[in-house]
């Protein structure tokens, strides 16, 4: 299959993993828009339009979105997390996590995003691993 999110998770392409369990994986995006944006995905290939997983699936889906949203803010110091589903860019089933900071401005997709430097994503996820 060629979907970046599938090769993410087979580890066949660099990423910085903050938090997974048996069904699901958490990924620093690498061209985020703000600061700590995530990346919740399915390990599983799944269609981008997750209002068609059944509903164990998609309770699941849910439920790890919201223990990484718990470690985002407690390890951002970050009140509020945005979450956007999309299916946009990739066929694959995913959240988008973007922590809010009051006060900075903030710019969606809509303009281009360069690359994070992966060391310094690097750090931030020992430091949100290190401390479950």
């Amino acid at each position: 299959m060629d979907c970046i999110f599938c090769k993410l998770i087979a580890k066949e392409l660099p990423s910085i993993k903050i938090w997974e369990n048996d069904q699901f994986i958490a990924l620093f995006d690498a061209f985020p828009a703000c600061n700590g944006q995530t990346l919740i995905l399915p390990k599983k290939h799944y269609d981008s339009d997750i209002f068609m997983m059944n509903t164990d699936v998609y309770t699941t889906f849910m439920l790890a979105t919201h223990e990484v949203v718990a470690l985002l803010k407690a390890w951002l110091w970050v009140e509020k997390i945005g979450m956007v589903v999309e299916w946009l860019q990739v066929p694959h089933a995913h959240i988008k996590l973007y922590p809010f900071r009051w006060g900075k401005s903030f710019v969606w997709w809509l303009t281009g995003h360069t690359m994070a430097d992966m060391n310094e994503l690097q750090k931030l996820a020992d430091t949100i691993r290190d401390n479950i």
